[in-house]
Parts: C-alpha cells; structure tokens; sequence
C-alpha cells in the first residue's frame, strides 16, 4: 500500500515537473466545509475542517507591457492533499485523508481591462483527485448472505442478510473547479468547490457529497 502511494506521488510530481520546468511550488491551506449523503436520513452529514495543499503549478504571467491587455499561461499540474476534521461538531468522530490529484490550470494577468480599468493577476483551475479517508463515520454497514435461516413469504427457508461491519478506510474521488487572484508577487487567495465519491466495494454504492474549500497560499 505504502509502496503504490509513493509511487503514485513520484510519478504525479514527475509529470508535473516536466510540463513547468519554470513553474512554481505552491504550499496553500485553509478551512473546509462539506456535505455527505446520509442513507436512510433527510438531512445530509456535515463536515468542517482543514486542509494542507503542496501543487506544482505553472508560472503566472507578468503584466503586458501594453497599456492594456491580458497575457496567458495554460498547463498540467500536480497535487498532494492531506485534510482532516469532525463530522456534525462531534469532537469524537473525526475524519483524516490524502488524495493525489492532476488538474490544468489556466493562468493569466489582466491590465486596466473592464468598465473598471481593473489589472490583476491569478487563475483558475479543473482538478481530478483520489485518494483514501479514514473516519468510522463514513463506513456504513455492508450485508451478506451470510444471516440466520428464516422463512420466506412461501414458508421455504432462506438465510436472511447478516451486517458486516465495513472498513474505515474508504477510496475517495473527487472533481474540483478552482479559482485564485495574487496578492503581490508570491502569495495567492484562492477558492474551490467540487464533488466527491467515497466508496469500498465494487457491490456497494458509493457515497457522494459537496465540499467547498477557502485557502491561502504562497511560492516557495
């Protein structure tokens, strides 16, 4: 397990690297909030937290040397996620993950554009994200053919459903759209919200949710 993870990372970070070979190195973090689906119940799960991200990210464009004008940097990124919290203000049940993630970025810088005349610089971004979730929340029981013999509604016996208990370790995936301005020369203000899948076997749902994330950052 330990060995796919940092084989995993070597080769997201090797990809990364090649495509910005003059990109930056981002470390960024913040507060988090989310919603998980809960079976059986009208309202869903809610999650807050924080999170620690390191991306390798292409290099924003200067300002044109225009009067006005944007510039623009497109690119293939990579990312390493580590978040942790509680679930539904509960100081015992607590959640912790990692993911590994791909996303493109599109960067740019803006001068004196707009009926404002506004010049920034920043850019937004679409990311692919998977990794594993531990909170013993999350794992909903699993059933199998395994239960006592009880009679069917035509009297025959039959082995009725036993629960299972289902691992706290969980798969997670997500899909984020992103959006950052810079704050002078190195640090970001950047937000991002997506969707995401947390599952275990093939033979059950997944469970899905929102998460919505505020963060800021800086180059290293």
């Amino acid at each position: 397990m330990r060995l796919g993870i940092a084989t995993a990372l070597a080769i997201t970070l090797a990809v990364a690297s090649t495509a910005h070979a003059d990109g930056n190195i981002v470390l960024s973090g913040g507060p988090e909030l989310g919603v998980l689906d809960t079976p059986g119940t009208q309202l869903p799960n809610v999650q807050t937290g924080l999170f620690l991200h390191l991306a390798i990210t292409p290099g924003i464009p200067r300002y044109t040397t225009r009067p006005r004008g944007y510039r623009w940097r497109t690119g293939l990124s990579g990312e390493l996620l580590v978040r942790g919290g509680q679930v539904d203000n509960s100081r015992e049940d607590r959640y912790r993950s990692a993911a590994l993630g791909l996303r493109y970025d599109i960067s740019f810088s803006q001068r004196r554009m707009g009926l404002l005349q506004v010049s920034g610089r920043g850019g937004f971004y679409f990311a692919a994200r998977a990794g594993v979730i531990k909170s013993d929340s999350l794992a909903q029981p699993r059933y199998a053919d395994v239960g006592p013999i009880v009679p069917d509604s035509s009297g025959t016996p039959r082995k009725g459903p036993a629960a299972m208990a289902a691992p706290t370790d969980q798969r997670i995936g997500s899909f984020i759209v992103g959006t950052y301005v810079m704050l002078g020369d190195s640090l970001r203000l950047g937000t991002e919200i997506g969707a995401f899948a947390i599952g275990y076997s093939k033979d059950v749902d997944p469970r899905s949710g929102m998460v919505m994330r505020v963060s800021l950052g800086t180059s290293l």
